[in-house]
C-alpha cells in the first residue's frame, strides 16, 4: 500500500508543480494564476531517513520534519545533515507538541521534539532546532491550549 501511494506521489506531484507554474496539461489548467512562473512553494513532508528527504532538497522548495515522529534530536540532526548535504534550502520542524504550564518531559533521544517545559526552557529548545539548521518550527497547539498560551509561546519564539 505504501509502495502505491509514494508511485503516484512520484507521477503527480511534477504535474502539480506544472499546473501551479501555470501550464496547461492534458485539459487541465490553473489559469487565470495570479503569479504564472512560481506558483505555491512545495514542501516535502518526509522521515530523515529516507529517499524524500533528499528529493526534497533536490526537487522541491524545502522540508517538513516531523518533531513528533523523528526519533529523538539525533534523528532531527541526522535528517537535517543529509538534507542540507543534499542542497536543501529550507527546512521546517512541524508538529511540535507545547504546554508552557505542563509538567517539564525531557527530551529523550529517541522520543518527540516538543515544548513540554517552562517558557525558558522552550526558549533553549526552540533555538536548539534552529541551531540543528531547521528555519521554521510549525507549532501544534494541544486541546485545551488557549490562544492566551499561543501568544505566550510566540512571545518565547528566538525567531
Amino acid at each position: 500500500m505504501e509502495e502505491a501511494r509514494f508511485k503516484l506521489l512520484t507521477e503527480y506531484l511534477p504535474i502539480i508543480r506544472r499546473l501551479s507554474n501555470g501550464e496547461q496539461v492534458g485539459s487541465a489548467n490553473l489559469v487565470p494564476w495570479t503569479k504564472p512562473g512560481g506558483g505555491p512553494r512545495m514542501l516535502i513532508g518526509a522521515w530523515g531517513s529516507g529517499p524524500w528527504v533528499l528529493r526534497a532538497a533536490r526537487e522541491y522548495d524545502g522540508w517538513l520534519a516531523s518533531a513528533h515522529y523523528t526519533r529523538g534530536v539525533n534523528g532531527l540532526a541526522d535528517g537535517i545533515k543529509r538534507f542540507r548535504d543534499g542542497g536543501g534550502k529550507r527546512a521546517v520542524l512541524a508538529n511540535v507538541r507545547f504546554d508552557l504550564s505542563a509538567p517539564r518531559r525531557a527530551l529523550t533521544a529517541d522520543g518527540p521534539f516538543e515544548l513540554m517545559c517552562g517558557p525558558q526552557e522552550a526558549s533553549d529548545r526552540l533555538n536548539q532546532a534552529a541551531e540543528l539548521g531547521f528555519d521554521d518550527c510549525l507549532l501544534a497547539k494541544p486541546v485545551g491550549q488557549t490562544d492566551d498560551d499561543v501568544l505566550q509561546i510566540r512571545s518565547i519564539y528566538p525567531g
